[in-house]
């Protein structure tokens, strides 16, 4: 999360979310809740959610369970990379948007 200035809400801590998300929000589109589905990183013992759109789960070949992509971060003491590639992947393609605009799509939905 970062502070960011939000035309709508002022200063709010930006959060990230798929491209398309991002999008809907700007240009105030609705969106079905079956298009939207929750991405879970586990790093470093701390979870941490994202929504993201069935565009982004396909973009990426995620395989949700009950609506939700779940992705492990390494594992320094057993020396393993898990889906440490991927989740840089795919944080890098996230855009960063006001909590509270996310937040009324799905209010709309």
């Amino acid at each position: 999360m970062k502070p960011a200035f939000c035309k709508k809400h002022n200063v709010q801590s930006f959060i990230q979310t798929s491209p398309r998300l991002a999008d809907a929000i700007e240009y105030r589109e609705n969106l079905s809740m079956d298009e939207i589905f929750t991405l879970r990183i586990l790093s470093y013992g701390k979870i941490f959610e994202y929504k993201i759109d069935n565009t982004f789960v396909k973009e990426f070949n995620f395989a949700p369970v009950d609506g939700v992509v779940m992705l492990r971060d390494r594992d320094k003491t057993e020396k393993k990379m898990n889906d440490r590639l991927l989740i840089q992947k795919t944080t890098h393609a996230m855009k960063w948007v006001c909590p509270l605009c996310l937040s009324e799509i799905f209010d709309k939905g």
